[in-house]
Parts: structure tokens; C-alpha cells; sequence
């Protein structure tokens, strides 16, 4: 809507068919650098359209995907990502991004917290990338089960996703 209006009140500033020379260049002038800008910004937005896509895609949709195809329908996932798990796997979620389980935003970036938090909740699964919770995905309660394998992250400088079976401490017991 605000491109909208500023767009049109711009366009009200032109003068086109100025009788003065200077005016109607600049008018001219401003009009064709607009376009341009606009399709340069329109171009650049379609390939970070693009790049999302496909992260999304080879990464969270794909864990997703392997996610309810592997774990059982019962199952308890944590994730920091949880939109493509909600989507596509079906399962119960813990979100480490605090927004649907706001209990973990005092606590979202210690480790220490999110693992006893992980226990008492009696997480089945873990699903991060690997560079995001190093300490986690290292603990004893943790086993590595399933990686993408996508060769977009990697070859952005990203990591592949990865799903790591979770053995509440406090239980006992695995999935």
C-alpha cells in the first residue's frame, strides 16, 4: 500500500509534457530510473525467492517429509524450525524457537537448560542443524539418526539438516 501511494504522489510530481526543458528531462529521466530500479529489485527478489525455496525445500520440507515417513505418530519432535514439521509431519512439537513453547525463551541459547528442558518434556526427537546446538546434538541423550544429504545448504555455507533420536535422561527410556 505504501508503494502504492508513494508511487502515485510521485508520478503527480512529473511533468512529462513540461513546456520548460529541465523539468520534462529530469521527469523523463526519473521515470525510466524508477523502472529499471524497480526490475533490478523485482530480479533480485525472485533469486532470494529462489534461494529460499530451495533451502526450505531440500532442508526443512525433506526432514519433514522423512520425519513422518520414519517416527511414530505419537511422537514428541523439538525443533528450532517447526513450520515445514507442523506442515508435513504431523507430530507433537517443541519449539526451541520459543514460539509456540514460550517457556523456552528464558533459556533459548543455553544448551545446559535446553537439554534438562528437552528431558523433562520427554522429547522423542531433536531435529537442528548440527552448527546450531553444538553441545546437544553431542549429549548422551542424543543419537544421530537421519541428514538430508542436500547439496544446497552445504554449497551456501549452510549445513545440512539432521534428526537425532532423543533419550530423556529422566525416563530413562527412548522413543
Amino acid at each position: 500500500v505504501w508503494t502504492a501511494l508513494g508511487a502515485g504522489g510521485m508520478l503527480s510530481l512529473l511533468s512529462l509534457s513540461s513546456p520548460r526543458l529541465l523539468p520534462r528531462v529530469l521527469s523523463r529521466v526519473w521515470l525510466i530510473a524508477s523502472c529499471l530500479l524497480a526490475l533490478a529489485f523485482w530480479g533480485q527478489g525472485a533469486l532470494a525467492y529462489q534461494h529460499d525455496v530451495q533451502l526450505i525445500e531440500s532442508e526443512m520440507v525433506a526432514t519433514a517429509r522423512w520425519v513422518n515417513a520414519n517416527t511414530p505418530a505419537n511422537a514428541l519432535v523439538a525443533a528450532h524450525d517447526i513450520g515445514a514439521l507442523g506442515y508435513f509431519a504431523g507430530r507433537r512439537l517443541l519449539d526451541l524457537a520459543g514460539l509456540v513453547s514460550p517457556e523456552v525463551i528464558p533459556f533459548i541459547r543455553d544448551e545446559p537448560r535446553l537439554r534438562l528442558w528437552l528431558d523433562q518434556s520427554r522429547a522423542d526427537y531433536l531435529v537442528t542443524f548440527p552448527g546450531w546446538d553444538p553441545l546437544l546434538v553431542v549429549s548422551p541423550e542424543s543419537q544421530f539418526m537421519y541428514s538430508t544429504e542436500g547439496l544446497f545448504s552445504p554449497s551456501q555455507g549452510g549445513e545440512n539438516m539432521h534428526v537425532y533420536v532423543w533419550r530423556s535422561a529422566s525416563s530413562g527410556t527412548g522413543p
